[in-house]
């Protein structure tokens, strides 16, 4: 018996081990801030590949922009030209037809519930990608953002006290 555990530990690490560690794409110069890096390092399981802010703001029509907040926080201010798709009644049957040469960028406050989002139109077959940092880093990064009439605006729904901690940038008025 001795004998056949010590040979399929010696086949497990021959062969080479699954690993239960996640590996974590880099991000290097992805957001301004390092500590809330490392929070989005552990906060997200990373099912779904992504782009930084930067990216979308220099190829922004390259891209279509789906907002995965909820109602209230998507009318206080989004990303011009970015349709609400919802995260809580998010229904891929009820989007709108997108256009199949573009990928789909999803986003949210901080990337977490837009990562679920992107998931979800993975499984289905589209190019979809998540908005590392989402609003708050485009938000941080001073990038355009828009109410729902269109205006520009320095407002953004912080969805929480504590999230709105990654608010960096002083311009910003912060609502809950």
């Amino acid at each position: 018996m001795h004998l056949k555990i010590c040979f399929l530990l010696l086949i497990i690490i021959s062969t080479g081990m699954p690993s239960c560690t996640q590996v974590h794409p880099k991000t290097d110069g992805f957001l301004q801030n390092d500590r809330f890096d490392q929070r989005l390092q552990k906060l997200l399981d990373f099912r779904a590949p992504l782009v930084s802010v930067q990216e979308l703001r220099d190829s922004i029509h390259k891209y279509t922009i789906l907002d995965a907040r909820e109602k209230n926080e998507y009318e206080l201010s989004h990303i011009p030209g970015a349709l609400h798709v919802g995260y809580k009644n998010f229904n891929i049957d009820e989007l709108p037809q997108l256009p199949e040469e573009k990928p789909v960028v999803v986003y949210c406050s901080v990337g977490y519930r837009s990562e679920l989002v992107a998931g979800k139109l993975i499984k289905e077959g589209f190019d979809a990608y998540n908005l590392y940092g989402s609003l708050f880093e485009w938000a941080n990064r001073d990038f355009p953002m828009q109410d729902i009439n269109q205006r520009p605006t320095k407002k953004i729904h912080a969805y929480s006290k504590s999230w709105s901690r990654w608010i960096d940038n002083p311009e910003i008025e912060i609502e809950y």
